[in-house]
């Protein structure tokens, strides 16, 4: 084999051809090659996350390192944000800020289920403790807020006005009264588009401060929105990339203008003397829910620890136990609309199948995973009065529902006194033979049915071929199937309390109805 060499390296190297020879050369070569891009790689990670997780490490959220995500939605720099269109800039900005950059394992709300409450990570390490300090600029916390958050933290919260060109001052004469303490903790703020100015400015100021969370409503209608003000906006948003992560997000309800959010809160974590940011490939949380049998129909109100099943499960549909990168509203905003998992390994893949139960005249949903994923789709509501037929080219409408047991005869009596034909999973997958079909995402929204029809789903292993559940729990605290579901595979990734429907304690904020999407890690 010949090697054609530059004539001032051909001395050097003849040498070491005659000493190693051909092949061990280029093995010496390609390792110095391997150790140099090595090193420069650790440079890098080590300067945009701050450290790194040694190979193979199970380490999630110990106490001074927090689990993170590449950017898959990066912000490029401001000159490029100019040439962009504003429709460009517009799905920029509303891809960036709904892209998930860090896992948070307890994301509890605290205050109004809706808007005017907050949710803050309770994580180790990210500013909730006794007396921990808050800042609040311009925005409308409610006195549930602050009470619930006093009473669990004795935190103090510190009011301040709207963000304006010297608010840098004001924020840093504030925290001068702390100045001895190295981090400071939570900062939530409302911005509108007059802000977007001075927010660069202003992120700049708060970057030295180390603040442990950052919770941001950004208030933008179409009304406002311009080309000049998405670029501050993005530009300012940039500057906190290498610094904080996205653990959360939040279309309000209150300001939806048709299918846009006009206002949109993001929650990030940050890096700090405390707390580092390390990126790592797989998080997964284990349950905090004793293995025990499902409860099924039983009426659990009769059961002398019906508050402590009440406790226990709506604390644990609020954690996530496993990270997705991109979670996708399908269908409205409001009502009717589901988040999936878009993430590779979960995403719809053509040929997809969906299930749909429960529609209630509201087939959004089932109309977006037919247009964004070209799914064919089985719709499936015994309630509507319409009988079965076809709603579009790839959605398919039965008048039947979902139930423990078939009831062909239309003789099953619901709570509402009406009959209604339900049938196993099992016999309608049968039917439409789909009995080895891959079910991208099966969705169960049959208003307290689930509390035997799940059992029965579980114990018949249809469920095995199941990638997404979407499921709304009604008032209804069975930990026994929970856990049941835990043990099959499937693990939350995001729970959305419905405003409808708000469940207060003294120290925390949840909801009678909860919308809780899982993804099965189980699936190859």
């Amino acid at each position: 084999m010949k090697l054609y060499i530059p004539t001032e390296l051909s001395k050097v190297t003849t040498d070491s051809l005659k000493r190693f020879g051909n092949g061990k050369f280029l093995m010496l070569v390609m390792f110095i090659g391997f150790i140099t891009c090595l090193c420069f790689y650790h440079v890098y990670v080590t300067q945009l996350f701050g450290s790194i997780l040694p190979i193979g490490s199970s380490v999630v959220n110990t106490a001074d390192m927090l689990v993170v995500a590449k950017f898959s939605v990066a912000v490029p720099t401001q000159e490029e944000l100019k040439r962009m269109t504003l429709k460009e800039l517009s799905g920029l900005y509303v891809r960036h800020v709904t892209t998930l950059q860090g896992f948070c394992s307890q994301p509890k709300r605290f205050g109004n289920v809706g808007y005017g409450g907050v949710r803050l990570c309770e994580d180790l390490h990210l500013g909730l403790y006794n007396g921990c300090i808050i800042y609040s600029y311009h925005h409308e916390l409610s006195s549930r807020f602050e009470n619930q958050i006093k009473l669990k933290y004795n935190c103090s919260i510190h009011f301040n006005r709207r963000i304006s060109s010297n608010m840098n001052i004001t924020i840093l004469d504030h925290v001068n009264d702390f100045a001895n303490r190295k981090q400071h903790d939570i900062l939530i703020l409302k911005v509108v588009h007059q802000d977007f100015h001075y927010l660069l400015h202003f992120f700049r100021s708060i970057k030295r401060l180390n603040f442990k969370q950052i919770v941001m409503d950004i208030h933008y209608s179409a009304q406002h929105e311009t080309k000049e003000g998405y670029v501050y906006l993005l530009t300012a948003l940039k500057e906190l990339e290498y610094k904080c992560r996205v653990y959360w997000f939040e279309r309000n309800w209150s300001f939806l203008s048709g299918t846009r959010a006009n206002c949109i809160t993001i929650n990030m974590f940050c890096s700090g003397p405390s707390v580092t940011l390390s990126p790592y490939k797989r998080v997964e949380s284990k349950p905090e829910i004793p293995n025990m049998d499902p409860f099924g129909s039983t009426d659990l109100k009769t059961k002398a620890d019906y508050p402590l099943f009440e406790k226990m499960f709506v604390k644990y549909i609020s954690k996530h136990q496993t990270f997705c990168e991109q979670v996708r509203r399908m269908g409205n905003i409001r009502d009717g609309g589901w988040d999936i998992c878009n993430d590779i390994k979960y995403r719809p893949k053509s040929p997809c199948l969906v299930y749909s139960f429960g529609i209630n005249n509201d087939f959004s949903f089932d109309e977006a995973m037919e247009k964004v994923y070209e799914c064919d789709v089985y719709s499936f509501d015994p309630s509507m009065g319409i009988g079965d037929h076809r709603h579009s080219k790839r959605i398919q409408f039965f008048r039947t529902g979902i139930g423990a047991y078939d009831s062909e005869s239309e003789n099953r009596t619901t709570k509402s006194n009406k009959t209604w034909k339900l049938k196993r999973l099992q016999t309608i997958m049968r039917e439409l033979n789909h009995e080895n079909r891959r079910i991208d995402v099966l969705k169960l929204d049959i208003e307290g049915n689930e509390k035997d029809t799940l059992i029965d789903m579980m114990k018949s292993g249809v469920l095995k071929n199941v990638v997404q559940l979407c499921l709304e729990f009604h008032s209804y605290y069975d930990i026994g199937a929970s856990r049941m579901l835990y043990d099959l595979g499937f693990r939350i990734f995001w729970t959305h309390q419905n405003p409808v429907a708000p469940f207060y304690t003294e120290v925390e904020t949840f909801s009678h109805g909860n919308e809780v999407s899982f993804v099965n890690i189980n699936i190859p």
